[in-house]
């Protein structure tokens, strides 16, 4: 059974992503998602956010995470990686955090929000 499930999930997940990739996300990364918006008049437009990734929610197959938008404070935006609205997600920089939620970010601003760049030695 849980075979059959798992295959039916992975159909599923080549029907909606297509040719697109996904990257390698982990908490403290800062990435810009491009999505599909509607607005009120039922109009499609693309519309880009760029954040701090604070946190990773994983289920049964799917999994989504919120961003922490930089721009602006107070503001978070929780996004599905398999769906259909999101266009793409580029990572711009790899930062290191001690925790898989760090919420913390949440009450600092302006240069206390910054997080140090994590570099990947393997690939030099």
């Amino acid at each position: 059974m849980n075979n059959i499930l798992s295959r039916f999930n992975e159909s599923q997940r080549l029907k909606i992503l297509g040719d697109k990739s996904i990257p390698v996300l982990r908490s403290g990364d800062t990435v810009t998602v491009a999505y599909k918006a509607l607005d009120s008049s039922s109009i499609k437009r693309r519309s880009s956010i760029m954040g701090v990734i604070i946190a990773i929610y994983k289920s049964a197959g799917n999994y989504g995470y919120s961003i922490s938008i930089l721009s602006s404070s107070g503001v978070e935006k929780l996004f599905k990686i398999y769906s259909p609205c999101i266009e793409s997600i580029s990572v711009m920089r790899h930062g290191i955090v001690r925790r898989k939620k760090p919420f913390y970010l949440r009450k600092l601003t302006g240069k206390a929000a910054r997080l140090k760049e994590r570099y990947d030695h393997k690939k030099v």
